[in-house]
């Protein structure tokens, strides 16, 4: 029996707009600083505050993607909005280099020490960007170039 390829890409859409998401909503988002808190149970209770980078980064991309993809709701370009300003707000050191870890405030917890976690920086910003064409995001200083070609690398020591 062939599978039925729209049955499941409804089932997933269906699954993402209507489970994943506002699950993310209820227990995730941080609306007092801004990204999203992801050191949480199944049934959503917090084991833990700091914020890694590389998940702020996932869940703006995840947002962009989603009101870019899906459906262009409101609380996904405002949730991606609020994300994209604490990763701008706390997320790289004086050398421009992308913290691992921070505080659920923004404060650092963990040097530069992961090349995934620019690059999943970078992948979320250009997602971001087509959804605001406001020039904010475009115009907060991440450049892959800039970033990839520094000493050491991106990140690291």
């Amino acid at each position: 029996m062939p599978i039925d390829l729209k049955k499941v890409a409804d089932a997933s859409r269906n699954e993402l707009l209507e489970q994943v998401l506002p699950w993310w909503f209820q227990f995730g988002v941080d609306s007092e600083y801004g990204g999203v808190l992801s050191m949480l149970s199944e049934s959503g209770a917090r084991l833990g505050t700091d914020k890694f980078v590389w998940s702020q980064a996932r869940w703006l991309w995840v947002l962009s993607a989603a009101y870019n993809r899906l459906t262009p709701e409101p609380h996904f370009s405002e949730a991606a909005e609020h994300t994209a300003q604490f990763l701008l707000r706390h997320g790289r050191n004086q050398d421009g280099k992308w913290f691992y870890r921070l505080t659920r405030e923004g404060d650092p917890v963990e040097g530069p020490i992961s090349v995934f976690a620019l690059l999943r920086r970078l992948r979320a910003e250009r997602v971001l960007s087509t959804v605001r064409r406001s020039g904010s995001v475009r115009s907060c200083g991440f450049h892959l170039r800039e970033d990839l070609c520094t000493s050491g690398g991106p990140g690291l020591h």
